[in-house]
């Protein structure tokens, strides 16, 4: 992701600076709950379907690891990312940090 900024140094002021490390720890925060989330959603699926459980509650578990991946694109649109470069050929959440 790149910000435009003016200014006659070569380097981002500092608060700029500051602002992009938060937004590189929130979005590292939020890549490995999405992590996590697909781990646990991957065991809690082949459980339920083993066991022949309910298919909705499959179907519950997954919508929610949808709507956090959903919040992360939401965040990385929010600082710039655009729907032209999600479209882009080997594009993954993980290029977001």
């Amino acid at each position: 992701m790149s910000l435009l900024y003016s200014g006659t140094s070569g380097s981002c002021p500092s608060q700029l600076e500051r602002q992009l490390r938060l937004t590189k720890m929130g979005h590292l925060k939020m890549h490995l709950e999405i992590s996590s989330s697909f781990k646990e959603s991957t065991n809690y699926f082949v459980k339920h379907v083993i066991e022949g459980l309910s298919q909705k509650a499959c179907n519950d578990h997954i919508g929610q690891l949808t709507h956090s991946v959903k919040q992360c694109i939401g965040s990385w649109r929010a600082h710039g990312g655009t729907a032209e470069q999600e479209s882009q050929p080997g594009f993954v959440i993980s290029q977001l940090y």
